[in-house]
């Protein structure tokens, strides 16, 4: 716990002396020379058919981005910026830390990151919502600044922590605002009168299913809070739309059926959806969704672990990134502890820091790739 605690410390030094900014993986298409090729033709999935130069030049980029993220971001002019969806994940974590140490400063961190969400908000599109800081590529070209639905439901599950602390009434007006992009902004299809699907942003009409979870559950947290019902009959609906889209082993592909390709079973966003229909489930107690979460939880353990270590999809290790690493704590602190359970999780944190910690500066680098029998540590700090 001390050596823990020794390195939070340094981290969290790291993070103030950047001002709570950062790089994300994928800022590097938030170039002006970056976003062209990201334009230059469409992706595979819309159905396009990308120039030769473009699929070469953003092979480059790719490449590049993981052998040499920093200088490939030097030389693009892509610089450290607040981004959202960073700014809830570390509003949870300080007040976290600020539950379990008492200490003044997570307080105040808390409070200062809280002031930046709210600076930060989106209302180009009705209602309250936050999105990425750079230009990236889903089924159609997404603007920086665009408010999307994982980004905004991040935010309400680090906002519900805040407000049940300093019982602030910014969050209530921020939650009504949320509760309208939601629900009036985003587009909705509907597969039947019990199912429904939110899309990714208000520009795009896709159907994935981590995403919709996602809404579910910040739906059914506002809801409960504010006293809104029929957010709480949206949550089930998406929560059904969900489970219909659960596979028999007990696992989820990226997109709904709805949608021409699948994409993969890919560990942190079967964990997205894991920990999105078990909260949902806290406040429903709806036994079908219960008997989906232990489907699930079985699938996880049998198909998502190789002696002891996450496999990023089923029965593959590599990529090992943070996000899974993260992502499969967060999983198995969720399940029923047992003597297997704990012997993950001490692999996990000992394999974080033996291979993924810098112990001079206290971060954590982001990806370890492999190619063929070569392994490519990437050296980058989000």
């Amino acid at each position: 716990m001390k050596e823990i605690m020794l390195t939070l410390d340094k981290l969290d030094d790291w993070i103030v002396k950047n001002k709570f900014k950062g790089f994300d993986p994928y800022d590097i298409w938030g170039g002006k020379f970056t976003s062209a090729i990201l334009r230059c033709g469409s992706f595979i999935i819309s159905g396009g058919k990308p120039k030769l130069f473009c699929k070469i030049t953003r092979g480059a980029i790719y490449l590049g981005d993981m052998i040499a993220p920093n200088l490939l971001r030097s030389l693009f002019g892509i610089n450290r910026e607040i981004n959202p969806k960073a700014l809830a994940l570390l509003l949870k974590s300080y007040l976290n830390l600020y539950k379990v140490t008492g200490k003044e400063k997570y307080q105040r961190y808390a409070k200062h990151l809280f002031q930046l969400i709210y600076e930060t908000k989106n209302d180009e599109y009705g209602g309250y919502g936050w999105g990425y800081p750079f230009n990236w590529q889903f089924l159609t070209f997404i603007p920086r600044g665009t408010p999307s639905a994982v980004v905004t439901s991040f935010v309400v599950d680090s906002l519900i922590d805040y407000y049940s602390l300093f019982k602030d009434s910014k969050v209530l007006t921020l939650f009504d605002g949320i509760y309208k992009f939601l629900t009036h902004s985003l587009n909705i299809s509907t597969s039947d009168n019990n199912s429904i699907c939110f899309s990714y942003t208000p520009l795009d009409k896709s159907h994935v299913i981590n995403v919709t979870a996602l809404v579910s559950k910040a739906l059914i947290q506002i809801g409960q809070l504010m006293g809104y019902q029929h957010a709480v009959t949206l949550a089930e609906k998406a929560v059904n739309y969900v489970v219909d889209n659960q596979l028999e082993s007990g696992g989820f592909y990226y997109y709904g059926r709805e949608e021409p390709l699948l994409g993969n079973i890919d560990h942190y966003h079967n964990v997205y959806i894991y920990l999105s229909l078990k909260k949902v489930n806290d406040i429903l107690h709806n036994p079908n969704l219960s008997k989906a979460i232990k489907k699930w939880e079985s699938f996880y353990l049998r198909e998502f672990f190789i002696d002891d270590m996450p496999c990023y999809t089923p029965g593959n290790i590599y990529p090992i990134d943070s996000h899974t690493l993260a992502n499969a704590l967060i999983a198995l602190s969720e399940l029923k502890k047992d003597y297997y359970i704990e012997k993950r999780l001490d692999r996990i944190i000992e394999f974080l820091y033996k291979n993924f910690m810098d112990r001079k500066k206290g971060t954590f680098y982001y990806k370890v790739e492999r190619i063929g029998p070569v392994k490519l540590i990437n050296p980058f700090h989000i």
